[in-house]
């Protein structure tokens, strides 16, 4: 329960009991749920109360049948609490092959309506009604003012009060009508019958035939498949040669390239040579040159240098 308080007022909330009508109920073809073994016994052992106190002509409560229930349940010998048992492992046993085998729905819309077939027989009137819909329009006339409840407390009364012989006319017309019923009944669900299995026939001519139908497109779908799959195989072959043609043709530019920096480096070594030589080539002269200038400077003789008769390579 939850209360507010507040300065002026104090209110107290407490949530409603009933629950908002569900939307689905059970499908009444999906598979009945197991039952435990207190309850196959309960059920069992009320149907003995009831025909117990039938026969007394007396009435009981149904809390005080439960009771009487409950304590037979606890008075139980071990033995016949295990024949119980083996009732509901059979019962569970039954509720487990049927959901297997059910394709149906397990739920289905509250508000849909059971479309009656036009062409069941019609119930007829019980012997009431019938002499209620006989008198009631003369009922009216003598009465304009009476609503139709009080109407039909009138013809409950005149009914009662009725002698014996006019009630039995109604009565026997009564039960012939309901004898032409279930006789008509009868006959109709053989036709029904006959029109289902029928139906369900016609279903697997149907069913066969699409069955063949698609075994057929599904061969088709095999051959188009198995040619797409040797398309796809010539394809990676091609892919493959290709690839490997690529290879080669790398492989080969790798070894030019290889042979291409060979040479280059063959090339610079052979300047850096040539540089190292005429490096050394200067050098000299230039070693020449000094030697000859302290030779005339301790000579006191000009010095002259035969430049012109040199040939020195340059470098660069």
């Amino acid at each position: 329960m939850l209360i507010l308080h507040t300065k002026e007022l104090k209110i107290k909330i407490s949530p409603t009991s009933k629950r908002p009508p569900s939307k689905y109920k059970k499908a009444r073809d999906a598979p009945k749920r197991n039952k435990s073994a207190f309850i196959l016994f309960s059920s069992e052992k009320h149907r003995q109360i009831n025909r117990k106190l039938k026969e007394e002509g007396k009435v009981e409560k149904i809390t005080d049948s439960a009771k009487q229930v409950g304590r037979a349940w606890k008075l139980l010998s071990r033995e016949e609490r295990k024949e119980w048992d083996a009732k509901a492992d059979k019962d569970k046993a039954r509720f487990e092959s049927e959901i297997l085998t059910y394709k149906g729905p397990w739920k289905v819309l509250t508000n849909t309506r059971t479309i009656n077939d036009p062409s069941a027989p019609k119930r007829p009137l019980p012997a009431f009604l019938a002499y209620s819909n006989s008198r009631r329009a003369a009922l009216k006339r003598d009465n304009p003012g009476a609503t139709n409840a009080e109407l039909s407390k009138m013809l409950s009364k005149s009914w009662k009060e009725a002698a014996l012989p006019f009630r039995e006319k109604f009565i026997e017309e009564a039960e012939k009508l309901r004898k032409n019923y279930k006789d008509e009944t009868w006959e109709w669900q053989k036709r029904a019958a006959k029109s289902k299995v029928e139906l369900t026939a016609n279903n697997v001519e149907q069913g066969e035939r699409e069955a063949i139908s698609l075994k057929t497109i599904g061969k088709e779908q095999d051959e188009v498949d198995r040619d797409t799959l040797d398309c796809n195989a010539t394809q990676l072959d091609g892919n493959r040669v290709n690839a490997q043609q690529q290879q080669q043709l790398t492989e080969r530019n790798k070894n030019t390239y290889l042979q291409d920096v060979t040479a280059l480096r063959g090339t610079s070594q052979e300047l850096n040579r040539q540089r190292v030589a005429n490096i050394a080539a200067v050098s000299q002269y230039q070693n020449s040159l000094i030697m000859q200038q302290l030779e005339q400077m301790s000579s006191s003789q000009p010095f002259s240098a035969p430049i012109s008769k040199l040939s020195v390579q340059n470098p660069w």
